[in-house]
C-alpha cells in the first residue's frame, strides 16, 4: 500500500476569485457614486428684503448629521456703515 497524497482541488480557483473581487469592487464603487452628496439650494430670498451688505463674523457651525444629510449654518450681521 502506497501513501498517495493528492491535494483536494480548491473550492474556487484563482481566476474566479479575482473576477469576483473585481466585480465586488466595481459594484461598491458604483453604489458609492450613486450615493454621493447632493447640494440642495432651496433658499429663496425674501421678496421685500433690502439688499444690505453683510459680514460673517462668526464661524460656520453644523449639527444633526445623518448618513444622508447635514445642517450647516452661520450668522450674518449687517456691515458697519
Amino acid at each position: 500500500m502506497t501513501n498517495d497524497f493528492r491535494p483536494k482541488p480548491p473550492i474556487i480557483d484563482r481566476r474566479d476569485l479575482i473576477a469576483g473581487a473585481g466585480a465586488a469592487t466595481a459594484l461598491s464603487l458604483a453604489s458609492a457614486a450613486s450615493a454621493a452628496p447632493q447640494v440642495v439650494d432651496d433658499a429663496q430670498p425674501a421678496a421685500n428684503a433690502p439688499a444690505v451688505p453683510v459680514r460673517f463674523t462668526h464661524n460656520v457651525a453644523s449639527g444633526d448629521p445623518t448618513h444622508t444629510a447635514v445642517v450647516i449654518w452661520t450668522r450674518a450681521e449687517p456691515a458697519a456703515p
